[in-house]
């Protein structure tokens, strides 16, 4: 289970403190605006989200799941694989967290297109990022791999990460890419 990517066994998770991890998440940000907000500190209806690699796919995946909730995001360090906004490609269906074919019945929530293509969204990589996720167990099944090789791309870079920009494009996002030059899986001062 890779909590911190918000996979697809995260969300499979049906009882004990991690479960519906996305939910705790937003009853946390109510709790803590709560506080604030007794405190003479109001704080703003939506937040800002940012991660890097695993937490980048995290808020990538989260902000598809609950739009309403995001006013902006930047994510980086995304293994060349975003949450794509469309149920198949290819002729493929893709499911959770390559699409949203399944989005409902695996998190409860229809993925609502017209408020996703309103979050702005920073998503960057590293030109010299060669840390795939992707072919890792932890994060990605085996079907989730050979779906990703045969449909989005087998390449993480450029090929899969120029994919998923397109599809984006496509689909309306307001979405900001940038590949840095001369950086790997790290950030930078540009960055």
């Amino acid at each position: 289970i890779y909590t911190h990517q918000l996979d697809r066994d995260t969300l499979a998770i049906q009882d004990g403190p991690m479960r519906q991890l996305d939910l705790q998440l937003l009853a946390m940000i109510e709790d803590a605006r709560g506080r604030l907000a007794s405190q003479g500190r109001p704080v703003a209806g939506k937040v800002l989200m940012t991660g890097f690699s695993a937490s980048g796919s995290f808020v990538n995946r989260f902000t598809a799941m609950h739009p309403e909730h995001v006013q902006a995001v930047a994510a980086g360090g995304l293994n060349g694989i975003l949450i794509l906004p469309v149920e198949s490609l290819g002729g493929k269906a893709l499911p959770f967290p390559l699409g949203v074919a399944d989005l409902a019945s695996a998190s409860g929530r229809a993925f609502d297109a017209a408020r996703w293509r309103e979050v702005p969204q920073f998503l960057y990589m590293g030109a010299l990022d060669d840390n795939d996720a992707v072919q890792f167990d932890d994060g990605y099944s085996a079907a989730e791999k050979a779906l990703v090789d045969a449909v989005i791309g087998a390449k993480m870079q450029p090929d899969r990460w120029e994919h998923c920009q397109q599809i984006y494009r496509q689909a309306g996002a307001k979405a900001t890419f940038r590949t840095f030059e001369e950086v790997g899986h790290f950030t930078t001062r540009e960055v």
